[in-house]
């Protein structure tokens, strides 16, 4: 859970869900690529659940009954290879569930014939196919891909970072290319890192590339190149020669508690 970008809200009510499970019903609404099937299954593996998946357009009255048949019995993780305490559903797609099933779930969402043991995540874009008494026995989360603006870049940076990446791509240009869809960027970045650093006579991308451009270092007076987009004078990557200071703000870091230790310094003088 703690890994996801963006998405405060839905992540903070789903982690205090965890450490106080319950029978329920779970509906995320949101653009596809923003993590709603991945948080399903997230929740299910924090749990130790067992998980049954009801692929995209597939929820139909059999899938339903058939689901419903199996979590009577009691829960089995198979990857822990111990018995389970909670059964949990993920439906994909639920804006494409079958009227007669929609029906079927109606009584078995809430008291009247609860599934023991048992979670429901259904996931859709939208929740116009859905009726009001089916929504009624949902917690509804929207997961806005707003939230991912300005994480997602971080994001991609760390794992073509840890992937072994070393061109200087524009990570925000990717994450605008894929329309803040996390899935849809990493595939882009995922191609980016198997073309490589050898890029001669190919052509222009429509990622954009980060150039390298040139610092001189005031400690060792040396010139060094980096592709950060995000550079600030007068630099902010560090310098490679040398080691020597990073960032403008740390100067200021610097000085501001350099500033606060002799304000401290002598207002204990003072006391004494």
């Amino acid at each position: 859970m703690a890994s996801f970008v963006g998405l405060n809200k839905p992540r903070k009510i789903l982690e205090a869900f965890i450490k106080r499970p319950f029978e329920s019903a779970w509906l995320f609404v949101g653009p596809s690529g923003c993590g709603k099937t991945t948080m399903a299954m997230a929740i299910a593996e924090e749990l130790k659940a067992e998980v049954h998946s009801i692929p995209s357009k597939s929820c139909d009255l059999e899938a339903v009954e058939k689901v419903a048949y199996m979590c009577h019995f009691a829960a089995f993780n198979f990857t822990t290879g111990l018995p389970a305490p909670y059964h949990v559903v993920i439906c994909d797609e639920a804006d494409q569930i079958t009227l007669a099933a929609q029906h079927s779930l109606l009584s078995k969402l809430d008291s009247t014939a609860m599934l023991p043991k048992t979670v429901w995540f259904f996931t859709c874009n939208s929740i116009t196919a859905f009726e009001g008494r089916f929504l009624s026995r949902c917690r509804v989360l929207v997961f806005d891909k707003d939230t991912l603006e300005g994480e997602i870049e971080d994001y991609l940076r760390r794992i073509y970072k840890k992937e072994g990446g070393r061109y200087p791509l524009d990570f925000e240009a990717i994450a605008k290319a894929s329309s803040y869809n996390v899935r849809d960027a990493l595939n882009k970045m995922e191609v980016e890192l198997m073309i490589g650093t050898d890029r001669d006579d190919l052509p222009s991308e429509d990622i954009k590339i980060v150039e390298n451009h040139t610092h001189s270092c005031p400690t060792c007076k040396q010139p060094w190149k980096h592709p950060d987009p995000m550079c600030e004078l007068p630099f902010r990557s560090i310098c490679q020669p040398c080691g020597g200071v990073r960032t403008i703000g740390q100067h200021r870091a610097q000085k501001a508690w350099k500033t606060i230790r002799r304000k401290i310094a002598a207002e204990l003088k003072n006391s004494k």
